[in-house]
């Protein structure tokens, strides 16, 4: 992984061919990397101009996705080891660009809600208290048909084939049933049939205290690595003399120019100019003598190259067809 410099801060890349990640969502709970897109750009970046600039800075697509809904995916790295940024460029108008990807180790974090666990707890131990007190002396937990029993079914769950399987008032034919268990797993349906029909029950509602302790520390660091690697996406790259951004040309577009700020150019990926055919052997990049020559002269030019980072000048292009 690119390690962070003072003076540009992170810098992504390709996440590794055989990378570790295991999972990933376009959003869950508070995490979400098109709000935090939303937020950093304020503004819709075109999915077209998201393309072509990751095509030319990044290369091949390295990750995959779904043939009908997406055109293509690369897989980013972030400042946390193991933490992606999924790029699947949207040709809607919305931000719907971006999803995380992560390993085990991070998958293991990014789930916790410490503030819902706490709150999730309180409240399942007062739904079974209730239960056992009170809610199995009135009513019983099965199935049975919808037709003729209306008047017993108080809070259905589920239905198939004419069959309700759901939370049923007690009457004389329930009397062999007994008082039921309920279920693992069901304790929020019925704490919302509680919440309803018997508030005096009062059960608990979320705090203060757990409201704010729903966003975890480490999801604060995992949103600060996301904004960090899309804000690198601001960094411009170049075909010939035209630079540009997700948001198009640094010169002709205006949403480009507003959100430059003459950010370091970055380079064009150093298999530009070769075929997939040609650039992937055994599944790994290898670098022709053409590109080679291109990245020695690339150094020696180095600051050299004019505004804008136009790197391939014309003096340029004459010293690589020496």
């Amino acid at each position: 992984m690119t390690e962070p410099t003072k003076r540009h801060g992170f810098q992504t890349e390709l996440a590794p061919s055989k990378s570790d990640a295991c999972a990933g969502f376009a959003a869950s709970g508070s995490i979400d990397p098109c709000t935090w897109a939303d937020e950093l750009y304020k503004g819709v970046v075109p999915g077209p101009w998201l393309c072509c600039y990751m095509l030319r800075r990044f290369g091949w697509p390295n990750a995959g996705s779904d043939d009908y809904k997406n055109l293509c995916s690369w897989s980013l790295t972030t400042p946390i080891d193991g933490l992606y940024l999924l790029v699947t460029p949207y040709l809607g108008s919305s931000n719907l660009h971006f999803a995380v990807n992560f390993n085990k180790v991070v998958q293991s974090q990014i789930g916790k809600d410490p503030g819902r666990e706490a709150y999730f707890a309180r409240r399942e131990t007062a739904v079974l208290r209730w239960w056992n007190a009170t809610g199995r002396k009135l009513y019983t937990i099965g199935g049975g048909t919808v037709e003729g029993d209306e008047d017993v079914l108080v809070h259905p769950y589920s239905e198939q084939d004419g069959k309700v399987w759901g939370l049923w008032k007690r009457t004389p034919a329930h009397a062999k049933l007994g008082a039921n268990k309920l279920p693992a797993g069901l304790w929020r349906w019925l704490g919302q049939f509680v919440d309803e029909q018997h508030p005096k029950a009062k059960l608990p509602r979320i705090t203060k205290r757990e409201q704010a302790a729903r966003v975890s520390r480490y999801n604060l660091r995992v949103k600060a690595a996301i904004t960090a690697t899309l804000k690198d996406l601001l960094r411009p790259t170049y075909v010939r003399d035209i630079s540009f951004t997700p948001f198009g040309s640094i010169e002709d577009s205006p949403e480009a120019i507003e959100r430059y700020s003459n950010q370091k150019t970055a380079e064009y990926f150093h298999g530009a100019g070769n075929t997939p055919e040609y650039w992937f052997t055994r599944g790994e990049p290898r670098t022709s003598q053409k590109t080679k020559k291109i990245q020695a002269v690339t150094s020696e030019v180095g600051e050299n190259h004019g505004r804008n980072g136009r790197l391939l000048s014309r003096p340029t292009k004459q010293l690589i067809n020496k």
